[in-house]
């Protein structure tokens, strides 16, 4: 068998079948579950490790609403499954509580862009879902403005997006990272 550029399937292996693919995304689903905080987050403020020294707590709220919106979009395909309607209510109960309290936690450090990011592309899947709720509707468009506002504000002079900035300025002075831009591109364009 020959494999495309980059696979990480060995010639030899074989190929995932529907059978093993459904009961990896079973158990993932699973695990989301079993891990999910009891206000309705996932993540946590503990250290486990690396070079960041993100400033406490201001980074780790960004990053558990990054998280938390990353992991209620990846369960909105499974509504149907038992315990999952409930884990979506709860983590976007979390979301909508969150999104305002979305800061730059120290003038050279900017993960809340993971934050506006995320949350873009998590509420653009959840505006898909509510074709009869025009309400519903309008308060996600107008929480997606908020958040590319958020975008515009700490957007690097020569454009793009990093989570470090040389300056202390209003507006970052920093470099532009490839997966970060991508990340937030994804995100507009989802938006869109």
């Amino acid at each position: 068998m020959i494999l495309g550029a980059g696979s990480s399937l060995r010639a030899d292996e074989p190929r995932p079948t529907h059978y093993r693919t459904k009961a990896a995304v079973a158990r993932a689903v699973g695990y989301l579950l079993g891990h999910q905080d009891a206000d309705g987050s996932w993540g946590s403020s503990r250290w486990t490790g690396g070079v960041d020294k993100d400033p406490v707590p201001g980074a780790f709220h960004s990053f558990d609403v990054a998280v938390t919106a990353m992991c209620l979009e990846s369960l909105l395909p499974y509504r149907k499954t038992q315990g999952v309607p409930e884990a979506i209510e709860n983590a976007e109960a979390f979301l909508w509580k969150e999104f305002p309290n979305i800061r730059r936690p120290h003038p050279q450090h900017l993960p809340h862009i993971w934050s506006y990011c995320y949350g873009i592309q998590t509420l653009a899947a959840l505006h898909q879902e509510c074709i009869d709720d025009p309400a519903r509707k309008k308060r996600i468009e107008d929480q997606i403005r908020i958040l590319i506002k958020g975008l515009e504000l700490f957007e690097a002079p020569q454009g793009g997006w990093f989570y470090y900035a040389q300056t202390t300025t209003r507006r970052p002075l920093s470099p532009s990272a490839s997966f970060v831009n991508a990340a937030v591109l994804v995100a507009l364009h989802r938006a869109k």
